[in-house]
């Protein structure tokens, strides 16, 4: 595991994306958060809101609910 706690911040980036496996391929999952400043690290990013997060776990249940453990870490 690696741990990149003093890297710059770059939206649209790995950091901010992630992808996730459906029954139609792979989608994207996305963070939004505030326009970052030049010099904000990634531990000091402010979301834009709370809404994406029920959206993010509605779609993680819908694929993942039969997955093995699901319960035990959702």
């Amino acid at each position: 595991m690696i741990i990149l706690d003093d890297v710059q911040f770059a939206k649209r980036s790995w950091q901010q994306r992630n992808r996730m496996r459906t029954c139609k391929g792979l989608d994207p999952l996305s963070v939004p958060v505030k326009r970052p400043d030049v010099s904000t690290s990634e531990f000091s990013m402010e979301l834009v809101d709370q809404s994406f997060v029920n959206k993010m776990l509605k779609s993680l249940r819908a694929n993942y609910a039969k997955a093995p453990l699901f319960a035990v870490v959702a």
